[in-house]
This record gives structure tokens, sequence and C-alpha cells, in this order.
């Protein structure tokens, strides 16, 4: 038996399929599909929170109460982050990618407005910084918090988690929705 890792509970499961019906007669067949992962949750961004669902709960099994990302400003996997890291009562530190000073609207308001903490950098700046998060040189000022970080490659080893929890959530048959 195949086993998964622990997960939390985060998104609206399961996101319903639509047969796409005009693309399938366009193309002449086959029967094609859509999984609607856009209605896993508006305010966390779709897909990026099934890969979320796994690495906070192996954030939260490994104690951490700080979670360090990077991503562009408008990034949605940061403001996913900041949204559930929020929600779990962890404390969240984002990395953003800006050569100017950025207006606060969009998704930079909403991880200002779930409590993160914000850094901008340079996209040269932000490379540094990131390799260093990536070698285990994390630096808070709270020396009692336990922090982690899960920059998008990083995270890679427990999305394998994800596609076996797909995998075993797909129905035999696909009901049809009009």
């Amino acid at each position: 038996m195949i086993s998964t890792p622990d997960k939390l509970d985060l998104a609206q499961t399961p996101t319903p399929f639509y047969p796409l019906e005009r693309l399938t007669a366009h193309l002449g067949g086959p029967r094609i599909w859509i999984k609607r992962d856009d209605l896993t949750g508006a305010a966390t961004s779709g897909n990026k929170i099934r890969k979320l669902e796994f690495l906070l709960a192996d954030a939260l099994a490994q104690g951490c109460d700080t979670i360090i990302t990077s991503g562009g400003v408008q990034s949605n996997h940061c403001r996913a982050v900041a949204l559930l890291g929020a929600q779990l009562g962890l404390k969240v530190h984002l990395l953003l990618r800006s050569d100017s000073e950025p207006k606060t609207v969009g998704n930079l308001l909403l991880d200002h407005l779930a409590g993160a903490t914000i850094s901008h950098y340079s996209i040269k700046n932000l490379n540094a910084s990131t390799a260093c998060l990536s070698s285990g040189a994390i630096i808070t000022s709270n020396r009692a918090a336990k922090p982690t970080q899960y920059l998008p490659a990083v995270a890679m080893a427990l999305v394998s988690g994800v596609i076996l929890m797909l995998l075993k959530s797909l129905p035999m048959t696909f009901p049809v929705i009009t």
C-alpha cells in the first residue's frame, strides 16, 4: 500500500468535473473534461491550496511557528501562504521581488491585511536571499521563533503526496453536470 503524507483539510473539496462539450465537438472528440480547482476556495488560490495542505501540515508537525516564502510582489502563492498562515495562527514572512516601491493593492494588500511581515528585494538581492534560505541560514529577530521556509523548488518533495491524493479522489466515472 502506498502511504501519503499528513495533510490539513483547508480546501473546499471535492471540486467538480465539467464536460467541455463545445471543445470536444470542435476537436471531433475524444470527450474532454475539466476539473474546477478554481472552486477550492477563492481567497486561497485554487490549486495552490492543494500543495499547502501538505506543506503546512508538515510545518505544524515540526512545531514551526513561522513560514518564510518568496515570490513576486503580486504572487498568488504568497497570498495563499499569508492567508492560510493567519488562519492557522502561524507567523508569515514574505520575501517579495520588486525593483520599485510597489503600490499596496491586489495580493500585496491582502498580504498586509493577513498580517504577514513583508520584505521587498530587487530581483538580484532576492536571489541572494533565497540562496541563504535554501542553505538553512535563516535569521529571525525573535530567537524563540522556530521558522521553516517553503520556497517553490523546496516544496516538490511533498507535492507527490498531492498527486497521490488526487489520484485516489478521482471517480471511476465522471458525472455529467449541465
